[in-house]
């Protein structure tokens, strides 16, 4: 086993932005038949996910701003 496959943080980040490839979604679907934090961690995701997109029209927040924080991507920022 490699450390990686302990649990895959960057498998779930591709997941989430729906960039995996095949083979990597072969190897994440096995990691999660036996993990259950991944498992948790990927439900928390699609329903924060759900969450912000259907607040969307209330806050005004752009979607691709919502899809970033909800794929766990970094977003810069400036500093003054």
């Amino acid at each position: 086993m490699k450390v990686v496959d302990l649990h895959p943080e960057e498998l779930n980040d591709k997941h989430s932005a729906g960039r995996l490839t095949h083979a990597e979604r072969a190897r994440l679907d096995a990691h999660l038949a036996s993990c259950a934090t991944c498992r948790f961690e990927q439900q928390v995701r699609r329903d924060f996910a759900a969450e912000l997109l259907d607040g969307e029209e209330d806050a005004g927040v752009p979607s691709q701003v919502l899809l970033a924080i909800a794929s766990g991507k970094q977003t810069s920022t400036r500093r003054r």
